[in-house]
């Protein structure tokens, strides 16, 4: 099974943008919209995963589902806790 090398480089970029914009967003407003930006920037990443995943299927590439579907649900995950921790 293998993965398709834009999807991990979209991951990755778009994980690090991310945390460095809530980073930029905790220090000038503190907690009280974190997770509300958070949100919006997972839902923007799984938005584009989604349709990934529904592509994968059309073209009958079944088997390439789970790690797709890891590099779809991991990002807004790991952005998650990242914001959790921030709060703290």
């Amino acid at each position: 099974m293998r993965i398709p090398h834009p999807w991990v480089f979209g991951a990755s970029l778009w994980l690090s943008l991310s945390l460095l914009v809530s980073l930029e967003v905790f220090r000038s407003l503190g907690t009280d919209h974190l997770f509300e930006f958070s949100g919006l920037l997972s839902l923007l990443w799984l938005q584009f995963g989604f349709a990934g995943l529904f592509h994968t299927l059309r073209n009958g590439l079944g088997r390439n589902l789970v790690p797709l579907a890891l590099i779809t649900l991991l990002p807004p995950l790991l952005l998650f806790l990242f914001n959790l921790y921030l709060a703290r």
